[in-house]
C-alpha cells in the first residue's frame, strides 16, 4: 500500500502568522512633561523667546502718614527656545505589495508613527539632562562616581528641599521624578519600602501616568530606560597589591574596594618586562579582563586564558576599572521644560503624519513619513534637578 505523505507532495509549506509584532518599546514621557508652550506668538520666527516678569522686593516697612511710596523700576528675564526642523519617512515598492505575505502598509504606518514619538521625546529629553541644577550621589563629579554611589533617599530629599525653596509648583501635590530601572533597582532596595506609597494609596487609578512605580517623599517616580544615562561617565582607579596567577585565571587584591560584579570588564596597565616575582615579565596584564568571581570587596578572579605565560605573579599595577555608567535620576516641578514649534509649513503642536508623494513615472513607489517643526528647553532652572549616581547591575 502506498501512502501519500509529506515528502510526496511540495503542498506542504511553512506557515507565516500574517501579523507583524514590534520591538519593545518604551514609554514617552518628556513631552507630556512641557508645559511651558507657545501658546501666543507673535508672529512666525526662527526662535520662540518666552519671557518671565521677576517679582519686586517685599515691601515690608510701614508707610508714613505724609510720606508718599517711592515707585521701583519692573525687570524681567527671558528664556529662548529654537525649534529645528526633524523627520523620517520609508518608501515601498509596488513589487514588495504584490509579494509579500502581509499587507506592509500597516506596519510602515505603525514604525512611523512610533518613530516620530520617540524622538519628539528623545529631543524633549537631551534638553532635560541638560539642566544646570546638578547634585552627585558621593563626591562632586560625575568622573569621581563608583558603582557603589548608588542613589539615597537623602539624594531625593534634597532636590524636593530645593525645589520647595524655590517656591516650585507641583504636580497636584507632588513633583515628578524619571528613574532608569537600574538606578531604581538599588533605591527601592535601599528604602525597602520605607516611605513609598504604591500608586492606589495615592491616587485615583485612572489618573496614574504608565510607569509609574510610586511616591517616595513627594515625587512620584516614573521608571523609564529612558532616563538620562551617561555611558561611561564614572571611572574608578586603585592599585593591586597581590596577584596570584593560576592556569587561566587570576586572582587579584585591590588596594581599595573595587566595587566590581560578575562580568564587568577591567583594563589594567602597568605591566612591565622586570616586575614580575619569579618571573621576568607582567606585560601580559597590560589588556582588559572579564571578572570571572568575587572574593570579597578587595578580592576579584578574572580570566586570563591564553595569557598565562605572560601574567606572572607581583605587585604595584595600575589597575583601571572599566568606566562606570552613570544615570541622571530627574526631579521636577512645573514649567521646568519650555517648548517651542510653528502652526506655519505644514506643521503643528505634535508631529505630523505625511504621505510620501508619488513621483515616478508608473506610480510603483509609495511611502510615509513624519515631519516636525520643535525645539524644548529648560525653562526654569529652579525647577529641574538631576541627581548623578551609579548603579550595582549598570554597567
Amino acid at each position: 500500500m502506498a501512502l501519500t505523505q509529506v515528502s510526496s507532495l511540495d503542498i506542504s509549506k511553512a506557515a507565516y502568522e500574517q501579523l507583524a509584532y514590534f520591538a519593545l518599546r518604551p514609554e514617552l514621557y518628556y513631552d507630556s512633561l512641557c508645559e511651558v508652550q507657545a501658546t501666543n506668538a507673535t508672529n512666525r520666527g526662527t526662535s520662540v523667546t518666552f519671557t518671565i516678569a521677576s517679582e519686586l522686593a517685599e515691601a515690608s516697612t510701614a508707610l508714613t502718614e505724609t510720606s508718599d511710596v517711592t515707585p521701583v523700576a519692573m525687570a524681567d528675564s527671558y528664556v529662548t527656545v529654537t525649534p529645528l526642523e526633524y523627520g523620517n519617512a520609508v518608501q515601498l515598492t509596488s513589487k514588495l505589495g504584490a509579494t509579500a505575505f502581509l499587507d506592509v502598509n500597516p506596519v510602515a504606518a505603525n514604525l512611523i508613527g512610533w518613530n516620530a514619538g520617540i524622538s519628539t521625546d528623545g529631543i524633549a529629553r537631551a534638553a532635560a539632562q541638560a539642566g544646570t541644577n546638578v547634585a552627585y550621589s558621593a563626591g562632586t563629579t560625575r568622573a569621581g562616581l563608583a558603582k557603589t554611589n548608588t542613589l539615597a533617599g537623602n539624594d531625593v530629599r534634597r532636590a524636593v528641599a530645593n525645589l520647595r525653596k524655590n517656591n516650585v509648583a507641583t504636580f497636584n501635590g507632588v513633583y515628578k521624578g524619571i528613574i532608569h530601572p537600574d538606578a531604581s533597582y538599588d533605591f527601592r532596595g535601599a528604602t525597602g519600602g520605607t516611605n513609598w506609597s504604591d500608586p492606589h494609596v495615592y491616587s485615583d487609578p485612572s489618573g496614574i501616568f504608565n510607569g509609574v512605580i510610586g511616591n517616595f517623599q513627594g515625587v512620584q517616580f516614573m521608571e523609564s530606560p529612558r532616563a538620562p544615562l551617561f555611558s561611561d561617565g564614572g571611572v574608578n582607579t586603585w592599585t593591586i597589591s597581590t596577584i596570584t596567577v593560576a592556569t587561566n585565571t587570576a586572582s587579584l587584591t585591590s588596594s581599595a574596594v573595587h566595587g566590581l560584579a560578575v562580568g564587568d570588564t577591567v583594563t589594567i596597565s602597568g605591566g612591565t618586562a622586570t616586575s614580575g616575582t619569579g618571573s621576568t615579565s607582567q606585560l601580559g596584564f597590560n589588556a582588559q579582563f572579564t571578572v570571572l568571581a568575587i572574593t570579597s570587596t578587595t578580592i576579584f578572579t578574572v580570566d586570563i586564558t591564553g595569557k598565562t605565560a605572560t601574567c606572572n605573579v607581583g605587585t604595584s599595577l595600575a589597575l583601571v576599572a572599566a568606566s562606570v555608567d552613570v544615570y541622571g535620576t530627574l526631579v521636577m516641578g512645573r514649567q521646568a521644560l519650555a517648548k517651542a514649534f510653528s502652526t506655519g509649513g505644514g506643521y503643528g503642536e505634535q508631529a505630523q503624519i505625511v504621505d510620501v508623494p508619488v513621483v515616478d513615472v508608473l506610480r510603483r513607489f509609495t511611502g510615509v513619513g513624519w515631519k516636525h517643526f520643535v525645539g524644548y528647553g529648560v525653562f526654569r532652572q529652579a525647577a529641574m534637578y538631576r541627581i548623578e549616581s551609579a548603579s550595582s547591575i549598570g554597567q
